[in-house]
């Protein structure tokens, strides 16, 4: 399968043709993970009712092989595997597929053999990684920006006549590709100043509105993963969510953002961070 002998990485731990370091089996990467179905029984018919499908975590079991060029060598990059690849409480990234695609994941198993025959100069070390979010992300991670339309949402006094009605104005508005088969998380983040801010993916027609005034030096960040909204990195802010919000992911494709607050200020600023996403 391509990618399986090429560059990867994982926690300061690199391999490829450039080292000493080479994966020469790959478990897991491309399988469907396993599948969460809440299908209900449909009574007196047959089959069922629909119900949500989830994925659930995935399994990565990358055998490496590692070559010395003397016992001593051996052991030294035999060393750089074990240290790279211990239990940790947060994921880091794992880098496979020539480094064009990466999971999130945490080491949970390691067994280590050698072949005694090439007198400890060569050997396989095997990790299982697991990744509590199943998606298998582009590498390259996607950070745009916008402002507000220059017509925002509510209306600041005074203003003046004469005044139109109508469309979004200039700003306000993102154009996210997910290039992936998968719905992908992001991140947003809102600068201020700005009151109420609300920012809307139109392509699936859900919108998330904060119910909070940020001044010129505050940032409000909201992770579409982990439904967190944090203000300054540091105050919780969920219960600013309004009540009519709708938490919403990007969608294989095209998605259209758009942001908007209750009165414009030319220095608010919407910054959507994300990767593509497959299954």
């Amino acid at each position: 399968m391509p990618g399986q002998t090429g560059a990867g990485s994982f926690n300061g731990l690199a391999w490829g043709p450039a080292t000493k370091v080479h994966v020469s089996k790959l478990v897991g990467a491309d399988d469907l993970p396993p599948l969460e179905v809440s299908d209900t029984p449909r009574p007196y018919r047959d089959g069922s009712w629909d119900g949500h499908r989830r994925l659930q975590p995935r399994l990565v079991t990358v055998e490496y092989t590692v070559l010395g060029d003397t016992a001593a060598d051996y052991d030294v990059q035999v060393q750089s595997v074990l240290d790279a690849t211990i239990p940790a409480d947060a994921e880091s990234p794992l880098l496979l597929f020539d480094s064009t695609r990466q999971f999130n994941a945490y080491v949970s198993r390691r067994a280590t053999d050698y072949d005694a025959t090439h007198r400890w100069r060569s050997g396989m070390v095997t990790v299982e990684y697991v990744c509590p979010d199943p998606r298998k992300y582009d590498a390259n991670l996607q950070s745009l920006s916008t402002g507000l339309p220059s017509a925002a949402g509510g209306w600041g006094f005074p203003f003046g006549f004469p005044f139109g009605f109508g469309g979004a104005g200039s700003g306000g508005v993102i154009g996210a590709v997910n290039a992936g088969k998968w719905s992908a998380p992001a991140t947003l983040t809102i600068v201020g100043p700005c009151a109420n801010p609300s920012v809307s993916n139109e392509t699936v027609g859900r919108l998330l509105k904060f119910g909070v005034t940020l001044a010129s030096t505050d940032t409000l960040t909201v992770d579409l993963d982990q439904a967190l909204v944090m203000l300054n990195g540091t105050a919780n802010r969920n219960s600013a969510v309004s009540s009519d919000s709708q938490w919403w992911l990007l969608q294989p494709g095209s998605n259209t953002l758009r942001f908007n607050a209750d009165v414009y200020s030319a220095n608010a600023l919407l910054t959507v961070a994300y990767r593509s996403a497959w299954a």
